[in-house]
């Protein structure tokens, strides 16, 4: 009785944990685009605001493995240019704004690859009751209100967690 019992605990705990675990890997991960270089290592892009208007001598920063490795400014069109890339992943950072690209080298990307990045300058100033949006806190894109915490992808894990192992705990049936 008391190994079945001890049997169903640690197979509930082992599941909350996979639950948990499956939740951090998937907020993590950021989305990363596929982008097609141009002969000789030439990455094409263009900065817009989030109103499609061409963002003229904003900076753009490259990161390469965590170590930047160029900033360059926009045209009048908010066009740039950045050459001499290896394939490879890399970060392309605005002042407020950005993203991850898989860039190819040439005649080598898959066919869903675009010819180059269009970055969208966001802008946008949000004021919410309480919390850090970037942490995790409550605010208007993380569910806001007094129940943002719940938007907290380990809050959610724990609680669906507990709400299968409480009752299988108070279980006291043999079966």
């Amino acid at each position: 009785m008391k190994l079945v019992r001890a049997f169903k605990t640690f197979t509930v705990m082992l599941a909350c944990t996979a639950l948990l675990a499956g939740q951090t890997a998937q907020a993590a991960s950021p989305i990363i685009r596929d982008i097609a270089l141009q002969p000789g290592g030439i990455l094409n892009g263009q900065v817009l605001n989030e109103q499609a208007v061409a963002q003229g001598q904003a900076k753009v920063a490259v990161v390469h493995k965590g170590k930047p490795l160029t900033v360059t400014e926009t045209d009048k069109d908010g066009r740039f240019v950045v050459t001499g890339l290896e394939p490879g992943v890399y970060e392309l950072h605005l002042a407020q704004g950005g993203g991850a690209y898989r860039v190819w080298a040439p005649r080598t990307a898959p066919p869903a690859a675009e010819q180059g990045v269009l970055l969208v300058q966001d802008n946008r100033v949000v004021r919410g009751l309480g919390g850090d949006i970037g942490k995790g806190g409550a605010g208007p894109s993380k569910g806001g209100g007094h129940f943002g915490w719940l938007a907290n992808p380990w809050v959610l894990g724990a609680l669906v967690a507990a709400a299968i192992a409480i009752p299988l705990a108070l279980d006291d049936d043999a079966s």
